[in-house]
Parts: C-alpha cells; sequence; structure tokens
C-alpha cells in the first residue's frame, strides 16, 4: 500500500466544501517550471486524488488546463495566459513563473512581483477558488538580493 498523506475523500472535503458534487478543476500558468510542475501535478492527481480533482494536462490551444509555456516571462504571462484562463477558469491555479523575467534590481523586482500578484488577482477575480505561487530559482547571472527582493514581495 502506498502511504498517502492524508485520504482523498478527506482533502475533497477539506478544501471543496463550496463547490459541491463535481470535481474541482485545476490548472497550471507560467513559463518552462510551471509546464514541469504540470507533470507532478498531472501525476499527483491521477495517482492520489483522481476521485477529487480533475487536471486536463493537454494545452491551453488543445482545450486543456496548461498555461504554462517555457520561455514566458511575467508581463507576458498576464497579458497572454491569464485571459485565456479568464476564458475558461479552473478552481485552482498554479502559477509558476520568473524565472525568464530574472530581475537585477529592486525595480525590477517590485515590477515582477507586481505581474505575478495582478495575475493571481485576476484568477480569484474569474473565480479560481485557491491560487498557490512558487518561488524561483535565480539565472547565474541574475543579482541574487534581487531574486530574494522579489520573492519577499510575493
Amino acid at each position: 500500500m502506498v502511504n498517502v498523506p492524508f485520504s482523498t475523500s478527506a482533502f475533497g472535503k477539506a478544501l471543496f466544501t463550496g463547490i459541491g458534487a463535481r470535481q474541482p478543476t485545476v490548472s497550471v500558468l507560467g513559463d518552462s517550471y510551471g509546464a514541469f510542475v504540470g507533470y507532478a501535478i498531472q501525476y499527483a492527481t491521477w495517482r492520489y486524488y483522481a476521485a477529487d480533482i480533475l487536471f486536463d494536462q493537454r494545452n491551453n490551444a488543445s482545450g486543456g488546463s496548461m498555461f504554462a509555456v517555457g520561455g514566458t516571462s511575467t508581463a507576458q504571462m498576464l497579458s497572454t495566459q491569464v485571459p485565456q484562463f479568464q476564458a475558461r477558469p479552473s478552481d485552482i491555479a498554479f502559477i509558476w513563473t520568473g524565472y525568464n523575467s530574472s530581475p537585477t534590481s529592486l525595480v525590477t523586482a517590485q515590477s515582477e512581483a507586481a505581474n505575478i500578484t495582478q495575475s493571481a488577482d485576476a484568477l480569484i477575480a474569474a473565480g479560481c477558488k485557491l491560487v498557490v505561487i512558487f518561488g524561483h530559482g535565480p539565472k547565474v547571472t541574475v543579482t541574487p538580493w534581487a531574486v530574494e527582493s522579489m520573492n519577499t514581495i510575493l
């Protein structure tokens, strides 16, 4: 038997009592890190929580819930992926972005954090019940304190 941290029925009841009898849906936004976390979410939902969560790993163009695209900046996510999400919102959204926009100053760190928080606010306004934001590791060429500032702002 596989050791699961909690039962699927407890998971479903704890998080989604207000959604009703249907399975809550999941979407992923961001850059290639978002796409990678999408694969982990897909496995976890299939393996442990199939009865509780619906995640369609296909990309947005194919009608799926994967909005994340490698190489995307936070500004591109805000201008492209967020409107796509708003057209077909889900109950839970994961955002993992920022690597392609790696801040090199406090000003850019604040700008990147603003793009991410504006994205999260727009997802909630579209009906999303829970938004999970992941931080990112710095590129080698990035000033570490700027990345830390961005993650602190978030």
